[in-house]
């Protein structure tokens, strides 16, 4: 049995940090979006996927991204960067605030 190697948080996190800084996180994209490429085994592409979604909330607790879920428990999650202004930001996404 070979042994796995498999997604760390601080992995995540470090990933997101580096494509946030380099403005790579524009607007609402899934997070899968953002996972590294050529995961083919099913145990890391699983860990990779739970890595980064914690590693996104950390960024949303920091308060630089945002992560939306809309349709219900199993839909996509969405980030996105978050805007410099945060004034502006939720009322040209939300109707309701309008």
């Amino acid at each position: 049995i070979e042994p796995l190697t498999l997604f760390s948080v601080e992995e995540a996190l470090h990933r997101l940090e580096r494509l946030l800084g380099q403005h790579l996180i524009p607007d609402w994209q899934t997070l899968m979006r953002y996972l590294p490429d050529g995961l083919t085994e099913p145990l890391v592409r699983r860990s990779a996927i739970c890595a980064h979604f914690i590693a996104s909330l950390e960024l949303v607790r920091q308060g630089r991204l945002d992560l939306r879920q809309e349709g219900g428990h199993f839909s996509a999650i969405h980030i996105r960067a978050r805007a410099a202004s945060p004034d502006n930001d939720e009322q040209d996404d939300d109707p309701a605030a309008r």
